[in-house]
């Protein structure tokens, strides 16, 4: 073992336990090894890269968005957090549910 690596996970501890018990990971080490070497893959490979990026382009393509300038209030309050996460101070995620 090479050392331990010290990780907070954005939806807490007991919300990513109970979303890696239902999956086929002996435990939770197993399931973020495994995120971790799929993202290395996935940016690495050319295929892969090539491959997410249609999908992207046609769910652009389908998806019923549009992009527009943020307001006033909205571009603070980004601001704002993006400050915060470049401290340090907090990263807040989308629960899983």
């Amino acid at each position: 073992m090479e050392g331990v690596i010290s990780y907070r996970p954005s939806i807490g501890k007991k919300k990513l336990m109970q979303a890696v018990e239902k999956m086929p990971f002996d435990n939770t080490n197993q399931f973020i090894d495994f995120a971790v070497m799929s993202a290395l893959v996935s940016r690495e490979n050319p295929k892969v890269q090539k491959l997410i990026s249609e999908l992207a382009a046609v769910m652009y393509k389908s998806a019923p968005l549009r992009f527009t300038m943020p307001t006033p209030q909205e571009d603070k309050e980004i601001r704002s957090r993006y400050a915060e996460m470049k401290k340090g101070k907090s990263v807040v995620m989308h629960p899983i549910k």
